[in-house]
């Protein structure tokens, strides 16, 4: 009984830059950038050409040869690949938006409920007059 893996990359996008990215057992990487949707797959399905269905490590020590399109050149013996993934990068900038969009609407909230909350509402003024009167704050350490 195998595992069924979605590939949300079977898809072409209207991206035009696309990345293939390696993570190897010496915990280095390496990446690869092309233009097109079918530059970047071929190479993906040269370097795994099976899905992990057993979740094992490839042990072969076939050696595959890569060019992007933009000058780069490696030979990478199969064995030493642990990660192997492809990113589209018009759509990893959208996700990188959006999340950063999500981290300042968080910042909003979290600042209007500090602002009502008694403890720090206590705490702002007693260190507020205390500066105001005893010249700059010291605290131990």
């Amino acid at each position: 009984m195998g595992l069924a893996i979605e590939n949300p990359m079977t898809e072409q996008t209207q991206s035009n830059l696309y990345v293939l990215g390696f993570m190897f057992t010496e915990n280095r990487g390496l990446s690869f950038i092309y233009k097109s949707h079918k530059n970047v797959m071929e190479a993906y399905e040269r370097a795994m050409p099976e899905p992990s269905v057993t979740l094992g490590l490839p042990t072969d020590e076939t050696l595959i040869r890569f060019a992007d399109d933009y000058g780069q050149v490696a030979t990478i013996r199969r064995a030493s690949i642990i990660a192997c993934w492809v990113e589209d990068v018009a759509k990893v900038s959208e996700g990188n938006i959006e999340r950063n969009l999500h981290n300042a609407r968080s910042q909003v909230f979290l600042n209007r409920r500090a602002a009502n909350d008694p403890v720090l509402k206590t705490q702002a003024m007693v260190a507020g007059d205390a500066l105001r009167m005893n010249g700059p704050a010291r605290f131990a350490s």
